[in-house]
C-alpha cells in the first residue's frame, strides 16, 4: 500500500521536475501553446479593413527585365491601397539594379509609395519580414542569397544610388517554438522596423513605424504594439484575403494593405500584417518561464500530496477549480495586456497528475484512516496514563500526537499534576513544550515563571509553599497543602488537606537534603518510628496519625491537626500563662505520658514546641514522636543522644537507658520554664548544658518568683532529681500532684482576688 502511493507519488514530483526544468524537451507542449493562442486570439474580433490582401504572381523563368515591365504597368492597380509592398525574387536583383525596366519599376515604386523586399528563396516561398537592409559597399555576395529565412527590404531611392545590401539575423533566436515574429531587427549601426511594422504604420495613418524603446512598444500609427525585450510579436493565424495577380475579378484594395508576392511566399508577411492590424499579437515576458515552473512545482505538489487525500468529489472540484484559474490567467493576461504566459506545462502538470493521483488515493485514505485511529488510540492511552498518575508516560505518548486542543489540554493536566507533586524539572519541560507550539496557551507562562522563581529541589528548612500559589497547591502525598504551620529542627509542619474526605491534616515533613548519604537512612528509620509509635497510640491529649510516607525528596507523616499555639509561645516572662492554668495543662500532658509509658513508649523530647494548647477550648496535644523509642529488645541502643539538649534528663547525656522517668525529668524542665520564664538548666554550649544537667542543683522557683504556691517546689524539684529514682516513678503519680497543686493553687488565687 505505501508502495503504490510512494511510486505514484515519485512519478507525479518526477513528472514536475521534468516540465518545470526543461518543458521545452517537448514537443507536444509547443504545439499546445500554439493552439492555446490561435484559440485566444480568435476571441479577439477583428476590426474593419484588418484583412490583408495576398496578391501573388508565377514568377517566370526567362528574361526578368520583361517582368519588371510588366509589373511596373501593372502597379497602378494598387492606387486604392494605403499601403503596400512588393516582394521580387533574389534573383532578380541585378535586373532591378542595371536595366532601364527596374530603373523605371523603382521610380513607379517610390511615386506610389510601395514599399520593395527581396526574397532569396525564390518560388520555394517566403519565409517572413525579415530585417531592414542597410550597408553601402561593394557587390552583394552571392553566398548570403543562399541563406533560408532571410530576406531584404530596400528603399527604392537607395537602389539608385548603388547602394548593397547584407542580411541581418536576429539577435536572439525564437524561444518555445512558438510563431514569434520579428518586428525589430538589429543591425550593424541601428535597429530596423521589419515590413509588417512599416505596413501597418502606413494603413493606420503614419508614415513609417515609431521608435522602439526595449522592454517598450513599436510605434506603428497612433497606437503602439507591445513587444518582448527583443522585438519579437506572436503572430496567429489571420485574415489573408488570395488574390491572383492580374486577374480581372480583383478585390477592392481601398483601405487595405497588399502585399504583392511570387507565388507561394509572402504568406508570413501578410499574415503578421493583418495580425498587427487587428490588434491580435502578443509578446512572452522574460519572467513568464519562471513562473510557469514555479506554478508547475506548486501543482505538481497538490497532486502528489494534497489531492489523494482529498475525497473524489472534492479532489475533483478543487483540480477543476486549478485548471480553471490557470487558463483564466492565461487569457485575462493575453486579452488585458498582450502577455502570453505559455502555461501549457502547468496544464500539463495538472492533466497528468490528476489520474497519478487517483492511483495514490485509496491506499493514502487508508492509510490516513489509519493514522487517525492511531491518533485516537494514542490519545485514549495518554488520558489512561494521565488518570493512573504515570504523567511522563503520558507526555511521551502525546508528544508522538499533533497537537490538537485535546492533547494540549492533556499535557497541561500533566505539566500541572507534577507541579503538585514538586516534580518541578518534568513540569517545566511539558510547559515549554506547550509554549513553544500554543503560545499564551491558559496560565502556561506565568507557571514557567513560577517554577523558575521556586527552583526545583526542596532543601531544608525550605517551604513548599509556592511564590504564585493561586496557580497550583502542591502534594504531599495525596494530600494538599494549603499553608506552613511551623518548623522544627529537621522539617516544616503544614496545614494539609485529605482531597478523598476533606478533612484539614498536620503535615510534618524531613527534608532529605539536610543529611549526608550516610545518615539519611538513620533518620529516615527515625522517621518512620515516629509513625510506628504514635499510630499505636490513641488518647485525647496525643495526636493522632493517620498516613506516613515518603518522596523523592522527603518524608512526610499526616496527622491529626490541632489547632492552637504551642507551649513555647508561653515560655517568656512576658507571656506566662496562669498558674493553674499551666497545672492543668501539664496535668494533662502527664496523663498523655501516662498512657504511652502503659504501650512502652517513651517520648525523649518533651519541651513546650512539642505540646499544642488550644486556650478557648482548654484542648492539649503532645505531638513529635520523631525520637520516640519502641522499648523492646530488638530495637534497644545505648549510647546515643537524642533530644533537645536543655530537656534532657542526665540518662540521656550519659547514654544511659532511658524509661518513661526520662520524659516526667523533661516535664519538669518544661514545668520551670512555663511558671518562670527561663530553663532550669544553661550554658554556652553542649558541654555547658550538660554539666549543668548532671551536676549543678537548679535555682529554686520561688526564688525567681516568690509568689508561686508552697507545693510548686516540691512538684519541680521531685522532677528534676538526678537520679531517675528519686523522681516520679510513673507519669500518673506526677499527674495527680499537678491536678492536686492545681487545685489548691486556684483556691489560693481566689482567696487572693476575693
Amino acid at each position: 500500500m505505501e508502495r503504490v502511493i510512494f511510486s505514484a507519488r515519485g512519478l507525479v514530483l518526477g513528472l514536475g521536475l521534468l516540465l518545470a526544468a526543461a518543458p521545452g524537451l517537448l514537443p507536444p507542449l509547443r504545439a499546445a501553446d500554439a493552439w492555446l493562442y490561435q484559440r485566444a486570439a480568435a476571441l479577439i474580433p477583428a476590426p474593419p479593413g484588418s484583412s490583408v490582401v495576398l496578391a501573388q504572381f508565377d514568377s517566370p523563368a526567362g528574361d526578368a527585365a520583361d517582368w519588371l515591365a510588366g509589373l511596373a504597368a501593372d502597379l497602378p492597380a494598387l492606387k486604392g491601397a494605403r499601403s503596400a509592398a512588393l516582394i521580387l525574387p533574389a534573383r532578380w536583383l541585378p535586373a532591378l539594379q542595371w536595366t532601364a525596366a527596374g530603373r523605371r519599376l523603382r521610380a513607379r515604386l517610390s511615386q506610389l509609395g510601395v514599399h520593395l523586399g527581396v526574397s532569396d528563396v525564390g518560388d520555394d516561398g517566403w519565409q517572413g519580414g525579415y530585417p531592414v537592409l542597410d550597408r553601402q559597399a561593394g557587390l552583394l555576395d552571392p553566398l548570403l542569397t543562399r541563406l533560408p529565412g532571410t530576406a531584404w527590404l530596400y528603399p527604392p531611392e537607395r537602389l539608385r544610388d548603388g547602394s548593397d545590401a547584407a542580411p541581418v539575423r536576429p539577435a536572439y533566436p525564437v524561444a518555445g517554438g512558438l510563431p514569434a515574429y520579428p518586428l525589430v531587427w538589429h543591425g550593424e549601426r541601428a535597429l530596423h522596423a521589419d515590413l509588417a511594422a512599416v505596413l501597418v504604420a502606413q494603413l493606420r495613418g503614419g508614415r513609417a513605424a515609431g521608435p522602439w524603446r526595449e522592454h517598450g512598444r513599436l510605434g506603428t500609427g497612433a497606437s503602439g504594439v507591445p513587444t518582448d525585450a527583443t522585438g519579437r510579436v506572436m503572430v496567429p493565424a489571420a485574415r489573408v484575403v488570395h488574390w491572383r495577380w492580374g486577374q480581372a475579378n480583383a478585390p477592392s484594395l481601398d483601405g487595405r494593405a497588399v502585399v504583392v508576392a511570387p507565388r507561394g511566399s509572402g504568406d508570413a508577411l501578410a499574415a503578421a500584417t493583418a495580425a498587427l492590424a487587428g490588434g491580435r499579437t502578443a509578446f512572452v515576458p522574460v519572467w513568464a518561464g519562471a513562473a510557469a515552473a514555479v506554478l508547475v512545482v506548486l501543482i505538481a505538489l497538490y497532486c502528489a500530496f494534497l489531492l489523494p487525500r482529498l475525497s473524489l468529489f472534492a479532489g475533483a472540484a478543487l483540480s477543476l477549480l486549478v485548471l480553471v484559474a490557470v487558463l483564466g490567467g492565461e487569457l485575462g493576461a493575453f486579452l488585458r495586456n498582450g502577455l502570453w504566459m505559455g502555461w501549457s506545462a502547468p496544464l500539463a502538470m495538472l492533466l497528468g497528475g490528476y489520474p497519478l493521483a487517483l492511483v495514490a488515493r485509496a491506499p493514502q485514505r487508508r492509510l490516513d484512516g489509519l493514522a487517525l485511529e492511531r491518533e485516537r488510540v494514542l490519545r485514549r492511552l495518554a488520558a489512561y496514563q494521565v488518570e493512573a498518575g504515570e504523567y511522563e508516560e503520558a507526555f511521551a505518548t502525546l508528544q508522538r500526537c499533533a497537537v490538537v486542543e485535546e492533547v494540549l489540554e492533556l499535557v497541561y493536566r500533566c505539566a500541572t499534576a507534577l507541579e503538585r507533586k514538586r516534580r518541578y524539572e518534568q513540569a517545566a519541560d511539558m510547559l515549554t513544550w506547550i509554549a513553544e507550539r500554543r503560545p499564551g496557551y491558559k496560565d502556561v507562562d506565568r507557571h514557567l515563571q513560577s517554577l523558575e522563581a521556586n527552583g526545583a529541589t526542596i532543601q531544608a528548612g525550605q517551604t513548599l509553599v509556592m511564590s504564585g500559589g493561586d496557580l497550583v497547591r502542591p502534594l504531599i502525598g495525596r494530600y494538599e497543602v494549603v499553608r506552613e504551620i511551623g518548623r522544627g529542627a529537621t522539617g516544616v509542619v503544614y496545614l494539609g488537606r485529605d482531597p478523598k474526605i476533606g478533612r484539614e491534616v498536620a503535615i510534618k515533613t524531613l527534608a532529605f537534603s539536610q543529611f549526608d548519604d550516610d545518615e539519611l537512612d538513620t533518620f529516615k528509620a527515625r522517621f518512620g518510628r515516629e509513625a510506628e509509635a504514635a499510630g499505636r497510640l490513641s488518647h485525647p491529649n496525643i495526636v493522632t496519625v493517620y498516613d506516613v510516607g515518603e518522596e523523592k525528596d522527603l518524608a512526610f507523616i499526616a496527622m491529626d491537626y490541632a489547632p492552637g499555639r504551642t507551649l513555647a509561645a508561653y515560655t517568656t516572662p512576658r507571656a506566662l500563662l496562669p498558674v493553674p492554668e499551666v497545672l492543668q495543662v501539664l496535668a494533662q500532658v502527664a496523663e498523655a505520658l501516662a498512657y504511652a509509658h502503659e504501650q512502652g513508649i517513651v517520648h525523649r523530647d518533651i519541651k513546650p514546641a512539642n505540646i499544642i494548647y488550644d486556650a478557648g477550648q482548654a484542648r492539649v496535644k503532645v505531638t513529635d514522636f520523631g525520637i520516640a523509642r519502641v522499648m523492646d529488645s530488638s530495637r534497644t541502643r545505648t549510647g546515643s543522644i537524642l533530644g533537645t539538649p536543655s530537656y534532657m534528663a542526665p540518662e540521656q547525656l550519659t547514654g544511659d537507658r532511658v524509661d518513661g522517668r526520662t520524659d516526667l525529668f523533661s516535664l519538669g524542665v518544661t514545668l520551670y520554664q512555663l511558671l518562670t520564664g527561663e530553663v532550669p538548666f544553661a550554658g554556652e554550649n553542649l558541654a555547658g548544658i550538660a554539666y549543668q544537667i548532671t551536676s549543678v542543683k537548679q535555682k529554686g522557683v520561688r526564688t525567681l518568683r516568690p509568689d508561686l504556691p508552697a507545693a510548686l517546689p516540691r512538684i519541680v524539684n521531685r522532677a528534676l532529681q538526678k537520679s531517675p529514682d528519686k523522681r516520679y516513678q510513673d507519669a500518673a503519680e506526677m499527674a495527680e500532684a499537678l491536678f492536686k497543686a492545681a487545685g489548691r493553687s486556684a483556691r489560693e488565687r481566689r482567696q487572693i482576688n476575693g
